[in-house]
C-alpha cells in the first residue's frame, strides 16, 4: 500500500480525499496521517516518512511550496502532489523547482488524481490537463525573452517587474543606479515598450513572473 499524508486546512476537504482515495480500485492507498497546516505536515513527514504527500497550496504555517522546499532541504525521499484552486502556470515551474512532482487543480476529475499518483510514484511528473498547454506556452515565452535579452537584463527585468526602484536594484546587484537605468532603457528598446507599467504587464502576461501574493491567499 502507498503510505500517504494529506495536508489541507479544511477538514471537509481532507475527508473528501480520504474517502475517494481509499475507495479507488486503481491505486492502493493507506492514509496514515492528516495535517491541518504546513507546519504540522512537515512534522508528520519528518516523523513518518511516507511515500506520498498530497498537500494544499494555500495553508497556514507553511504554504504548499514552502512545505515542499523544506522537505527538499531535508532530503526526505517522498513524492509530493500539490492540490489547489490556483491555475497560474508560473506556479507550476516554481513548484517543480521546489521538488513537487505533481500539480493538480481541485476542479480536476478524480481520475486525473489517480493518474497523477500512479505517474509520480513511477518517477514521472503530472500537470493538470487544464494547465498543460498554458505551461508549455510559458516555457516558449520564457525562451523568447531569453533570446532577446542578456542574462543581466533578464535579472533586472525581474526586479523591475516586482516593483523595485532603480536605486533598490542597484543596491541589490552592487551596481550603480545609472547602470540600472541604462539596462532598463535597453530592455524597453528591445521589447518595444516605453513605460515601466507596460513592461510589468508585459512580463506578467508572458508568464515570466507570477504574482507572489497568490501564494499566501486562501483557497
Amino acid at each position: 500500500m502507498i503510505s500517504t499524508i494529506i495536508a489541507d486546512d479544511h477538514h471537509i476537504v481532507r475527508q473528501g480525499f480520504v474517502n475517494l482515495l481509499t475507495s479507488s480500485k486503481i491505486i492502493d492507498i493507506e492514509i496514515i496521517a492528516e495535517a491541518q497546516d504546513g507546519l504540522e505536515a512537515l512534522s508528520l513527514v519528518k516523523e513518518i516518512k511516507p511515500q506520498l504527500l498530497l498537500s494544499d497550496l494555500s495553508m497556514p504555517g507553511l504554504n504548499g511550496l514552502e512545505l515542499a522546499c523544506e522537505i527538499q532541504k531535508l532530503g526526505i525521499d517522498i513524492k509530493i502532489i500539490l492540490l489547489t484552486m490556483h491555475n497560474d502556470p508560473m506556479l507550476i515551474e516554481t513548484a517543480m523547482l521546489y521538488g513537487v512532482n505533481g500539480y493538480i487543480l481541485k476542479d480536476d476529475s478524480f481520475e486525473d488524481i489517480e493518474y497523477a499518483i500512479k505517474s509520480v510514484l513511477t518517477g514521472g511528473t503530472f500537470i493538470s490537463p487544464v494547465l498543460q498547454s498554458h505551461f508549455q506556452q510559458n516555457i516558449k515565452n520564457k525562451q523568447s525573452l531569453q533570446d532577446k535579452l542578456s542574462p543581466r537584463e533578464l535579472e533586472i527585468l525581474k526586479l523591475v517587474a516586482i516593483g523595485l526602484t532603480s536605486k533598490e536594484i542597484a543596491q541589490k546587484l552592487f551596481i550603480s543606479p545609472k547602470t540600472v537605468e541604462t539596462h532598463r532603457n535597453r530592455i524597453k528598446e528591445k521589447l518595444n515598450i516605453t513605460r515601466t507599467v507596460e513592461l510589468v504587464h508585459y512580463v506578467i502576461n508572458m508568464g515570466f513572473i507570477s504574482n507572489p501574493e497568490v501564494l499566501y491567499n486562501k483557497d
